[in-house]
């Protein structure tokens, strides 16, 4: 859901997000086999200060979708192969 400054795009996804959940529901409303739609995650790296990733976490922010922010240590910590 990460367009930047492009709020519109954001919104666009979280709306595909419901409707993908939504539909994954009514293909599978027992839930008795794998689900359609399968959640991962996006790992980004940038720099601190990349202009593009700060506008990023600025609209994550404020329409509200889930996001961390993590240093280098603790993402070696999380992910301790990324070295």
């Amino acid at each position: 859901m990460g367009y930047g400054a492009d709020e519109i795009y954001t919104r666009s996804a979280q709306r595909a997000l419901r409707l993908w959940l939504d539909f994954s529901e009514r293909v599978n409303p027992l839930q008795d086999r794998e689900p359609l739609f399968q959640r991962t995650g996006v790992l980004w790296l940038a720099h601190a200060d990349d202009p593009y990733a700060v506008k990023c976490a600025e609209t994550l922010a404020r329409t509200g979708v889930p996001f961390e922010r993590l240093t280098t240590a603790e993402l070696a910590r999380r992910i301790p192969d990324s070295n």
